[in-house]
């Protein structure tokens, strides 16, 4: 029965001929029969019944709480995404995780390394991320110390971006590792630098590109220091 005809409200005459306004109907199997004076007041229970009964039908609550409509949306679509993976997460951690992201200090151009600490891997494992050719050129043409990882509101910029071509939320992590594959075809050394067994290579990313698909991903240069923006593809692989 849809939420709309659960109440209903009809205007009686009492015994003593004063009229007033019913609230009828059922919630929860329970039979409902209040009478008000005015019709406002019948309306306004009327409305909490229905309220009433949608959060009983959906598992919803009312909360007071001081987050816009906005934050509230957001909170519930990351409590949705956690409830479908197999990481037991909180959503307080996940808040953790991305404000102990990689640093600066992390990527170190004098080796030739990205060092991925465990309190910011998704596997929780401490590995190390070669630094591609092309990423050096990308970091020494926007050097970390003046064009930062995170960029204010990237979140909100990504959003954008994935909705309007589709991406899922680690299409940077999977691209990076199925070109890493299509370019070396290193099963083994792609699971050390991206936190993965080879039997999951093997499996999501073994022939996903071509040779001369990964060549045209680790072919991409800055043109210019003030015409390009910092990538992130590569250095997503921490993610």
């Amino acid at each position: 029965m849809k939420n709309e005809n659960l109440f209903s409200v009809s205007r009686f005459k009492n015994r003593n001929g004063v009229f007033s306004f019913r609230v009828d109907g059922r919630l929860n199997g329970v039979r409902i029969r209040r009478n008000f004076k005015t019709q406002e007041e019948a309306a306004a229970e009327k409305a909490a019944l229905k309220l009433k009964a949608l959060q009983l039908a959906s598992d919803l609550r009312a909360v007071i709480t001081c987050l816009t409509e906005s934050q509230v949306r957001d909170a519930e679509a990351a409590f949705r995404r956690l409830r479908h993976t197999t990481h037991n997460l909180s959503l307080l951690s996940c808040v953790d995780f991305a404000l102990a992201k990689l640093r600066p200090e992390h990527v170190r151009l004098d080796t030739g390394v990205i060092h991925i600490e465990p309190e910011v891997s998704k596997v929780s494992m401490k590995r190390n991320v070669t630094i591609q050719p092309n990423l050096t050129a990308w970091l020494r043409a926007y050097p970390l110390e003046r064009f930062p990882i995170i960029v204010p509101a990237l979140q909100k910029h990504r959003a954008k971006i994935a909705k309007l071509f589709g991406l899922s939320h680690d299409v940077m992590r999977h691209t990076f590792i199925s070109m890493f594959v299509g370019k070396f075809r290193s099963m083994g050394e792609a699971a050390l630098q991206a936190g993965n067994s080879e039997s999951i290579i093997r499996k999501h990313y073994l022939d996903l590109k071509t040779p001369a698909e990964a060549e045209l991903f680790f072919g991409i240069l800055p043109k210019r220091a003030n015409e390009s923006a910092p990538p992130f593809a590569v250095l997503h692989a921490a993610a």
